[in-house]
């Protein structure tokens, strides 16, 4: 398995520190199945370890470029997928007890129980929909917004849902080069949420 162990880190460090394009599909090339095999083995789904790798590498973008010291990058790599991946075993067993829970609650009747509460797909909550129409409406005018080359990545996977290997195959580039126009497109999607007022987002991955 690739570690990255070959690379020269201590010359890639400050080009990754940098927001170097280039520098982070090196990375991203050199660790990524590492780092879905590390988060595979903890939240033991690999749709949900892709989603947790992508939040990792967004994580880390943000502190490596707000100054964050690093001296054993790999390691930091290995451990922000680690704490990633272990939140996200953690609000899925929360949501399985919540269900267990919360099951059989209320009347003896069926028209009191919990799931009778929930909206169905023929009838959705209007206020849910309001703002995932709101929210879809921002997301789209921010994409247009965007250098060319992110805002492709970002339309392609947020609005589209297509899969970064699909993507990477449609704009003929490598997958890390998407992976890490991506994250650059969440960061500064997360910052114009928080200013329109959307306040703290659920994670785009």
């Amino acid at each position: 398995m690739d570690d990255g162990l070959e690379l020269d880190w201590e010359e890639l460090g400050p080009r990754l520190r940098a927001g170097d394009e280039m520098a982070w599909k090196i990375a991203i090339d050199a660790l990524r199945v590492q780092l879905l095999g590390i988060a595979y083995s903890i939240v033991r789904n690999r749709e949900t370890a892709e989603d947790v790798v992508q939040s990792a590498l967004m994580y880390s973008l943000d502190g490596i470029q707000r100054g964050k010291p690093v001296t054993d990058w790999p390691g930091y790599f290995r451990n922000m997928v680690r704490k990633e991946a272990l939140k996200a075993r953690s609000r899925n067993k929360h949501r399985k007890n919540v269900s267990l829970d919360t099951a059989g609650q209320g009347d003896d009747d069926d028209t009191g129980s919990w799931a009778n509460n929930v909206p169905s797909d023929d009838q959705p909550d209007p206020l849910a929909k309001l703002l995932n129409d709101e929210l879809h409406q921002t997301i789209k005018s921010f994409v247009e917004e965007l250098d060319c080359d992110i805002g492709n990545v970002v339309r392609l996977r947020l609005l589209e849902e297509k899969k970064f290997q699909d993507i990477a195959s449609e704009l003929n580039v490598p997958v890390a080069t998407v992976h890490y126009r991506f994250l650059r497109g969440l960061r500064q999607l997360r910052e114009k949420l928080e200013e329109d007022g959307f306040g703290q987002q659920e994670r785009f991955d």
